[in-house]
């Protein structure tokens, strides 16, 4: 069972569906159905709700094998619960403007911090079990 998996595909499903309503909802008042259509606004909410997408399947994926291999659950929910922060700092970040933020820094440090981590000890789990 991946119960662990489990509490974070719940959450970052209701992420998703509050970044895909803020993407919809900034379509229909800058009236910009595809692309940005040149607008700065259109372009933050497009790139925050991409780099939820781009990203999540793969924390996802490490975070539901780590609890299939056994990886202690300390280390599963530190993952997801840093995404999350990581993510929020990310949105605060970009949302206002498309220039670096400290907020969008910090989230794509930890961002990439939890996959190189996943990355590592999935693997090295992996080497040691073949």
């Amino acid at each position: 069972m991946v119960k662990i998996t489990a509490l974070y595909v719940g959450l970052y499903l209701i992420v998703l569906t509050y970044l895909m309503l803020r993407t919809i909802l900034k379509r229909v008042s800058t009236r910009v159905s595809i692309l940005d259509g040149g607008n700065t606004e259109m372009t933050s909410a497009i790139r925050i709700h991409g780099n939820f997408v781009e990203t999540s399947v793969f924390v996802l994926i490490g975070i539901m094998i780590s609890e299939m291999r056994g990886i202690d659950s300390v280390i599963i929910h530190a993952w997801g619960v840093l995404y999350l922060v990581g993510r929020v700092l990310h949105f605060y970040g970009l949302r206002k403007t498309l220039e670096e933020s400290i907020g969008r820094k910090i989230g794509t440090i930890i961002t990439l911090l939890i996959l190189l981590t996943q990355g590592t000890i999935l693997s090295y789990d992996a080497l040691l079990n073949i």
